[in-house]
């Protein structure tokens, strides 16, 4: 009779454990980011339901399976499986608890982007390591897209035949070649001289002058009359 609420308290014990089992299964399989995780000899031993969308393997094709050789491009296998055999040797972390950026490989072929988080775990005599990986390859190509915008916007500009300035709290910070040539200054000599001194006897201002905040763009042409 004295055992049995022992044997009570053992038995709830292991009903919670269980249900804190499930409650982080179920966190792990629902996560937003592919979710892996595998031993020192980089043997895959979990793997959730988004890391089989994001690669294209099922878990059970991708468990007991060598990392490097599902998701890992050729070009960064040696140096996965250095960092992880100098860690064992002596804890050097590399990328170990810190974001990277690298690329990932698909089971198509397809090289893609990706953001990742490694962290290991001490599971008895060994250790485990767990990632999270996010696809970043849309805001990648949307960073791209928005550079290349920005160079052709620049192209346009700095080879406009008219002058275009911008000018920020009275002061300018920006002026293409054709305005320093309507202007005759120099760059260093228009920046630092306030916007509203911006012409000489031989420039003016033809254009209106649009404003943003504090910010104001405007475009200048060659004219006969004169401004002071």
């Amino acid at each position: 009779m004295s055992r049995a609420p022992a044997t009570l308290t053992l038995d709830a014990a292991r009903q919670a454990l269980e249900d804190m089992s499930r409650r982080a299964r179920l966190m792990i399989d629902t996560a937003n980011d592919a979710v892996l995780t595998i031993d020192e000899a980089s043997i895959v031993v979990d793997w959730n339901r988004t890391a089989e969308r994001m690669f294209g393997w099922t878990r059970e094709e991708a468990v007991g399976q060598v990392l490097t050789e599902l998701i890992v491009p050729h070009e960064h296998r040696a140096a996965h499986h250095h960092g992880l055999e100098r860690y064992l040797r002596d804890r050097t972390p590399g990328i170990l608890n810190r974001r990277v950026e690298t690329t990932a490989l698909h089971r198509s072929g397809r090289v893609f982007d990706i953001e990742l988080s490694v962290w290991p775990v001490e599971a008895g005599a060994g250790f485990t390591f767990s990632a999270f990986i996010r696809d970043i390859s849309e805001r990648r190509a949307g960073e791209a897209a928005l550079r290349a915008s920005e160079e052709k916007y620049r192209l346009v500009v700095e080879n406009a035949y008219e002058g275009i300035c911008v000018s920020q709290d009275g002061m300018l910070k920006y002026a293409n070649p054709r305005a320093l040539e309507l202007t005759q200054r120099s760059l260093d000599d228009a920046m630092s001289t306030p916007s509203s001194r911006w012409s000489t006897p031989t420039t003016a201002r033809a254009y209106t002058e649009t404003t943003c905040g504090a910010c104001a763009a405007s475009r200048w042409s060659r004219s006969t009359s004169s401004v002071r």
